[in-house]
């Protein structure tokens, strides 16, 4: 589990960088099927509202991975070890649960 959190070998900046990789191609696509709608068409009000929808997610997404880089520092300050991250861990996982049950 740590290690799809990004924190099973240090910080998870290895899984942010993944993230933006991700990110980038994910908008290269979205781009590449927004050229083949008709603009003036219905598809287009669909289009726009996808890509607001997507921009949501990203941006939830963004600020869990702050807060838990947050809560990572937090603990290495005060001492903790991994297995004080371990409630960390479920409590995000919850967070996330939330979030993929609210996005649509």
């Amino acid at each position: 589990m740590q290690e799809t959190l990004g924190l099973g070998n240090g910080s998870g900046s290895d899984r942010t960088a993944d993230t933006a990789k991700i990110s980038t191609e994910a908008q290269t696509d979205f781009i590449g099927v927004e050229e083949a709608w008709d603009p003036s068409g219905a598809g287009s009000l669909l289009l726009r509202q996808l890509r607001e929808e997507v921009r949501r997610i990203g941006q939830r997404l963004d600020d869990e991975i702050a807060s838990r880089q947050g809560a990572e520092l937090k603990c290495q300050r005060q001492g903790h070890t991994f297995d004080g991250l371990e409630e960390l861990v479920n409590g995000l996982q919850k967070r996330l649960n939330g979030l993929n049950n609210n996005s649509f």
